[in-house]
């Protein structure tokens, strides 16, 4: 299975797991285990509820949003080394809220 199809799944299993009861810190660290080749998981920790600092150094003219309690997981997709030993790949940070109100906001860019 394509490791960006199983990563994908198991966060909707995830998700599934939250509307039943608060996933556990071991939950969440247990995401580690879906490393491969081609998917690095750098962190799997909770993180407690906090607002959220603006981002890219805004002075505070973003608006501030308050973030419940959720487990946040960075890694990468795809990493690989290009010219001059430079590393590359889809970077990523994912916010899963413990406690999931069944819907969904994506932001790329």
């Amino acid at each position: 299975m394509n490791s960006c199809l199983k990563f994908y799944i198991t966060v909707a299993c995830w998700w599934a797991v939250s509307a039943h009861g608060a996933p556990t810190s071991a939950d969440c660290q247990a995401l580690i285990r879906l490393a491969t080749g081609e998917l690095r998981i750098d962190s799997a920790l909770i993180a407690p509820a906090a607002v959220m600092p603006p981002r890219n150094g805004s002075s505070g003219s973003m608006l501030k949003v308050a973030a419940p309690a959720h487990c946040l997981v960075k890694g990468m997709l795809n990493p690989r080394i290009g010219a001059n030993a430079r590393g590359f790949g889809m970077g990523f940070e994912l916010r899963m809220p413990l406690q999931w109100n069944q819907r969904f906001l994506f932001q790329g860019g």
